[in-house]
């Protein structure tokens, strides 16, 4: 489900859904990543400009580099972005013989929002990215073969010798699990424990199965919420009730579920409509509310099965707000 990003050129990078997270969090765990060294070349950038403004970028002469050299302009204290990391960040890139300016996403507009997973992002851009903490200032210098590549850019105005410097704004990292504060749920629920690796380990009453639709947040995130339409992270367990049976999990799989509420099967999709980041739901939705009379034969989901889903919402990205006439 996860939307693969063309990388022909570090401007096709504004492709990647973009948006908004909520402020950075305290990092509070073992910080085992291992950063991009810096160099020469990054460490004689300097950097003007902070907040929503593009910064502006000063260097003598040309910087060139072998190897990608990534140097700490400001230390953030946030959680860190490892692989497999969902990011939020603004960036800007500019030809490193020249200076002049290449692309720039999320200085006075919306932020980029996209996964660590080795396929969707510039590989210069992917590991200027990693070992970053949130509310950190990164500059870096990526030779052409992790940035353009042989080809450069002639649209552009990148030669296939020219380095490509970045200035990136971590803005936030995604949790891998809901962290969310936990909340009182009645005992005729399923009961649901969390497993080390985060994933929700699910208890079936022994009760007949409800019949009506229910929402219960299990536990309650601080930060945005889902607004409809939003592009939402998720990751997700399903269990038949009446079995037992768990018939679909995202913790099963390397790739994030990321996708428009729109998109998710209706129950699921409006529970998560309204929900802050960070949230943990149980929902119950009984036939008529699932997929109904004919069932879903690849999942061996029968027309009267009952299902239940524990949903950790981790990121979202809103929609774009429409543009008012002056």
């Amino acid at each position: 489900m996860h939307k693969k990003t063309a990388v022909l050129a570090f401007v096709s990078i504004a492709l990647v859904l973009a948006g908004c997270q909520h402020p950075p969090e305290e990092f509070s765990g073992e910080r085992s990543c291992e950063p991009v060294a810096s160099g020469e070349a990054s460490d004689a950038i300097q950097v003007r400009g902070g907040g929503e403004a593009t910064p502006v970028v000063d260097f003598d002469g040309s910087l060139t580099a072998h190897r990608i050299q990534r140097t700490v302009v400001e230390p953030g204290g946030g959680r860190m972005a490892e692989a497999g990391s969902l990011v939020t960040f603004a960036y800007a890139a500019f030809n490193g013989s020249t200076g002049d300016p290449i692309d720039t996403v999320g200085y006075e507009s919306q932020y980029s929002q996209v996964a660590l997973d080795g396929k969707s992002l510039v590989a210069g851009l992917e590991k200027s990215l990693l070992c970053s903490s949130v509310g950190s200032r990164i500059a870096a210098v990526v030779p052409p073969m992790d940035a353009l590549g042989d080809d450069g850019s002639e649209q552009h105005g990148i030669s296939p010798t020219d380095s490509v410097v970045l200035i990136i704004d971590i803005v936030a990292v995604a949790a891998d699990r809901a962290q969310g504060e936990p909340q009182t749920v009645r005992d005729s629920l399923p009961q649901v424990d969390v497993a080390a690796t985060g994933e929700p380990q699910v208890t079936i009453p022994t009760t007949s199965p409800p019949t009506t639709y229910s929402t219960t947040v299990l536990k309650l995130g601080e930060g945005e919420q889902v607004a409809q339409g939003a592009t939402v992270t998720v990751e997700y367990r399903g269990i038949e009730w009446t079995s037992g049976r768990t018939f679909d999990s995202s913790w099963h799989s390397d790739d994030l579920v990321r996708m428009p509420t729109s998109s998710f099967l209706t129950g699921v999709g409006d529970a998560i409509v309204g929900q802050p980041v960070g949230s943990q739901l149980l929902v119950i939705i009984p036939p008529a509310f699932g997929y109904g009379d004919e069932g879903n034969r690849q999942l061996g989901i029968e027309s009267d099965d009952t299902m239940v889903f524990v949903i950790d919402i981790l990121a979202v990205v809103q929609p774009p707000v429409p543009a008012t006439e002056e």
